[in-house]
């Protein structure tokens, strides 16, 4: 199963938070699909207490993040693990979102091989014929073959 973070930054993302029937803040999180989520937190020791849900809905999953790290900072939820505890680790929790995304954004690439390369080349000089597809290259038909299947 995908976890939200994979499933697409520019997805919706819902920031939900948790309250007591006492108008405490249990929890803030966020999810692409809160209402789901709310079932993943019912082994949470303090799942029963909730009374009340808010949700705000955001343009991005990426939005939604840099305003669950914002609220779990300013808002201070009893039962929040992860995420900045007060003002001056909210600045590096922020700059360590943005290089992770950017390393999701690196991985997200078209790697370029070095089949890939050479199939370019070989296609390119005239070694291969032109509707030779890389799936075909890559298996490594013995040119009469290839021929063969196209006549």
């Amino acid at each position: 199963m995908l976890t939200d973070a994979q499933i697409g930054h520019n997805r919706p993302g819902y920031l939900y938070r948790y309250w007591s029937d006492r108008g405490n803040l249990l929890y803030i999180g966020i999810s692409v699909n809160a209402v789901a989520r709310l079932g993943q937190h019912k082994d949470k020791e303090w799942f029963l207490r909730i009374a009340k849900i808010t949700i705000e809905r955001f343009d991005t999953y990426d939005e939604a993040q840099v305003a669950e790290l914002r609220a779990i900072c300013y808002e201070g939820p009893i039962h929040n693990i992860v995420g900045p505890r007060d003002a001056k680790d909210l600045g590096p929790a922020l700059t360590r979102l943005r290089a992770s995304k950017k390393r999701q954004a690196a991985k997200m690439q078209p790697r370029h091989s070095l089949a890939w390369d050479q199939f370019q080349a070989d296609l390119a000089f005239g070694t291969i014929p032109a509707d030779t597809s890389f799936h075909e290259y890559q298996m490594k038909k013995p040119r009469a073959k290839m021929d063969a299947e196209r006549a």
